[in-house]
Protein backbone atom coordinates (compact mmCIF):
# COMPACT_ATOMS: atom_id res chain seq x y z
CA UNK A 1 0.00 0.00 0.00
CA UNK A 2 2.70 2.52 1.01
CA UNK A 3 4.68 1.72 -2.13
CA UNK A 4 1.61 2.44 -4.26
CA UNK A 5 1.01 5.74 -2.48
CA UNK A 6 4.66 6.80 -2.86
CA UNK A 7 4.48 5.92 -6.57
CA UNK A 8 1.49 8.28 -6.79
CA UNK A 9 -0.83 5.33 -7.46
CA UNK A 10 -3.06 5.51 -4.39
CA UNK A 11 -5.36 2.67 -3.58
CA UNK A 12 -9.06 2.97 -2.94
CA UNK A 13 -8.49 2.99 0.84
CA UNK A 14 -9.40 6.65 1.20
CA UNK A 15 -12.41 6.50 -1.10
CA UNK A 16 -14.27 4.00 1.08
CA UNK A 17 -16.64 4.85 3.89
CA UNK A 18 -15.11 3.75 7.20
CA UNK A 19 -17.21 2.75 10.19
CA UNK A 20 -16.39 2.49 13.85
CA UNK A 21 -17.22 -0.80 15.55
CA UNK A 22 -16.84 -1.03 19.32
CA UNK A 23 -14.37 0.60 21.66
CA UNK A 24 -11.03 -0.38 23.17
CA UNK A 25 -9.55 0.69 26.51
CA UNK A 26 -6.03 0.27 27.89
CA UNK A 27 -4.67 0.31 31.43
CA UNK A 28 -0.96 0.55 32.17
CA UNK A 29 0.45 -1.21 35.20
CA UNK A 30 3.56 0.45 36.60
CA UNK A 31 6.00 -0.57 39.31
CA UNK A 32 5.33 2.48 41.45
CA UNK A 33 3.75 3.45 44.75
CA UNK A 34 0.51 5.44 44.50
CA UNK A 35 0.73 6.05 48.26
CA UNK A 36 4.15 7.71 47.91
CA UNK A 37 3.40 10.10 45.05
CA UNK A 38 4.04 7.30 42.53
CA UNK A 39 7.66 6.77 43.53
CA UNK A 40 9.27 4.05 41.42
CA UNK A 41 9.56 0.63 43.02
CA UNK A 42 12.91 -1.12 42.66
CA UNK A 43 12.11 -4.80 42.91
CA UNK A 44 11.73 -8.06 41.06
CA UNK A 45 8.22 -9.45 40.58
CA UNK A 46 7.84 -13.02 41.83
CA UNK A 47 4.82 -13.77 39.67
CA UNK A 48 2.47 -12.21 37.15
CA UNK A 49 -0.93 -13.54 36.13
CA UNK A 50 -3.61 -11.96 33.95
CA UNK A 51 -6.67 -14.00 33.08
CA UNK A 52 -8.54 -11.58 30.82
CA UNK A 53 -7.84 -9.05 28.11
CA UNK A 54 -4.88 -8.75 25.82
CA UNK A 55 -1.67 -8.26 27.78
CA UNK A 56 1.50 -6.64 26.49
CA UNK A 57 4.37 -7.15 28.94
CA UNK A 58 8.10 -7.73 29.08
CA UNK A 59 8.09 -8.80 32.73
CA UNK A 60 8.93 -12.32 33.80
CA UNK A 61 9.40 -13.54 37.38
CA UNK A 62 12.71 -12.20 38.67
CA UNK A 63 12.94 -9.28 36.20
CA UNK A 64 14.47 -6.28 37.96
CA UNK A 65 12.30 -3.20 37.49
CA UNK A 66 14.19 0.07 37.43
CA UNK A 67 13.35 3.75 37.22
CA UNK A 68 14.35 3.70 33.56
CA UNK A 69 11.23 1.76 32.56
CA UNK A 70 8.79 0.99 35.39
CA UNK A 71 6.02 -0.01 32.93
CA UNK A 72 5.21 -3.63 33.74
CA UNK A 73 2.24 -4.38 31.50
CA UNK A 74 -0.49 -2.93 29.34
CA UNK A 75 -3.92 -4.55 29.52
CA UNK A 76 -6.11 -3.92 26.50
CA UNK A 77 -9.80 -4.79 26.34
CA UNK A 78 -12.67 -4.06 24.00
CA UNK A 79 -16.44 -3.97 24.03
CA UNK A 80 -19.36 -3.21 21.77
CA UNK A 81 -19.83 0.10 23.60
CA UNK A 82 -18.07 2.07 26.35
CA UNK A 83 -19.99 0.57 29.31
CA UNK A 84 -19.12 -2.95 28.14
CA UNK A 85 -15.47 -2.01 27.59
CA UNK A 86 -15.30 -0.47 31.09
CA UNK A 87 -16.78 -3.65 32.61
CA UNK A 88 -14.26 -5.73 30.68
CA UNK A 89 -11.38 -3.51 31.82
CA UNK A 90 -12.40 -3.80 35.45
CA UNK A 91 -12.75 -7.59 35.11
CA UNK A 92 -9.29 -7.78 33.49
CA UNK A 93 -7.76 -5.70 36.30
CA UNK A 94 -9.54 -7.83 38.91
CA UNK A 95 -8.15 -10.95 37.22
CA UNK A 96 -4.59 -9.65 37.29
CA UNK A 97 -2.12 -10.34 40.08
CA UNK A 98 1.48 -9.28 40.50
CA UNK A 99 3.44 -10.32 43.55
CA UNK A 100 6.80 -9.28 44.90
CA UNK A 101 6.56 -5.67 43.73
CA UNK A 102 4.44 -2.66 44.58
CA UNK A 103 2.33 -1.51 41.64
CA UNK A 104 -0.46 0.86 40.72
CA UNK A 105 -2.85 -2.08 40.10
CA UNK A 106 -5.14 -1.31 43.07
CA UNK A 107 -5.10 2.37 42.10
CA UNK A 108 -6.21 1.47 38.55
CA UNK A 109 -9.03 -0.67 39.93
CA UNK A 110 -10.19 2.25 42.09
CA UNK A 111 -10.08 4.70 39.18
CA UNK A 112 -11.96 2.39 36.81
CA UNK A 113 -14.54 1.71 39.57
CA UNK A 114 -15.08 5.42 40.23
CA UNK A 115 -18.34 7.07 39.23
CA UNK A 116 -16.68 9.65 36.99
CA UNK A 117 -14.83 6.96 35.01
CA UNK A 118 -17.88 4.70 34.84
CA UNK A 119 -20.03 7.61 33.63
CA UNK A 120 -17.37 9.08 31.33
CA UNK A 121 -17.50 12.43 33.11
CA UNK A 122 -13.82 12.57 34.06
CA UNK A 123 -11.51 15.42 33.09
CA UNK A 124 -7.75 15.78 32.90
CA UNK A 125 -7.88 17.20 36.43
CA UNK A 126 -10.11 14.47 37.90
CA UNK A 127 -7.24 12.64 39.59
CA UNK A 128 -6.02 15.80 41.34
CA UNK A 129 -8.59 15.23 44.08
CA UNK A 130 -8.96 11.47 43.79
CA UNK A 131 -9.01 9.82 47.22
CA UNK A 132 -7.10 6.55 47.27
CA UNK A 133 -6.20 4.33 50.20
CA UNK A 134 -5.24 0.72 50.69
CA UNK A 135 -6.32 -1.55 53.54
CA UNK A 136 -2.66 -2.24 54.30
CA UNK A 137 0.28 -1.02 56.29
CA UNK A 138 3.10 0.44 54.24
CA UNK A 139 6.59 -0.03 55.65
CA UNK A 140 8.58 3.12 55.01
CA UNK A 141 11.72 2.10 56.89
CA UNK A 142 13.06 -1.19 58.14
CA UNK A 143 14.61 0.47 61.18
CA UNK A 144 12.66 -0.11 64.40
Amino acid sequence: MMIRVSAKKPSDLFSRELSIKGIALEARIYGDSPLQEFAITWAAPRSYISKRGSVDTWVKPGTIVSSYDPLLAKIIVSGNDRPEAVRNLLAALEGTTLSGIETNLEYLKAVVSSDYFQNGTYRTTSLDNFEFSLPAVEVLSQDL
